[in-house]
């Protein structure tokens, strides 16, 4: 379900943050009576199909992040390409503004979105002024991808 997606996503946040090495999703396709647990239908993607979209994106090199909201969490990592990766997942059941304080790096131009919601399936959004002092808007329920360009 979206619900498990978010789920999903969260947990995966924190097995990176926890360095875990090896973690295995046990059902790549399932259909009719072998349940709905898989990433993939017979002829459709199921919503934990695009936790995978967000998080190939994130960079190699972990950074340490957290957040203050007990609803909310950040993975951060920094890509080859210089760009610093934010997975931020709001479990809460209604919509937050975080702000993001980054230290040691110096965010410039426009910061690409992808969204993970009730209405969007890892998709870009409309990309955000990237600032040191920015404030992410995060729906309810949702994973959010931000690249920011140093």
């Amino acid at each position: 379900s979206f619900y498990h997606a978010i789920w999903w996503a969260d947990v995966l946040g924190r097995f990176v943050r926890q360095r875990v090495e090896i973690v295995n999703y046990f059902a790549l396709s399932s259909f009719g009576t072998l349940g709905t647990f898989g990433l993939l239908d017979r002829y459709s993607t199921r919503p934990t199909y695009y936790v995978y979209q967000l998080y190939r994106q994130l960079g190699d090199e972990l950074v340490a992040s957290e957040s203050g909201d007990p609803d909310v969490t950040i993975t951060a990592a920094l890509r080859d390409d210089g760009a610093l990766t934010l997975i931020v997942v709001n479990r809460a059941p209604e919509a937050k503004s975080i702000p993001l304080a980054l230290s040691g790096f110096t965010a410039s131009g426009d910061s690409e979105v992808l969204r993970l919601d009730s209405e969007h399936e890892a998709e870009m959004i409309a990309p955000v002024p990237a600032a040191d002092d920015m404030i992410l808007e995060l729906p309810a329920q949702s994973a959010t991808l931000y690249i920011l360009r140093g």
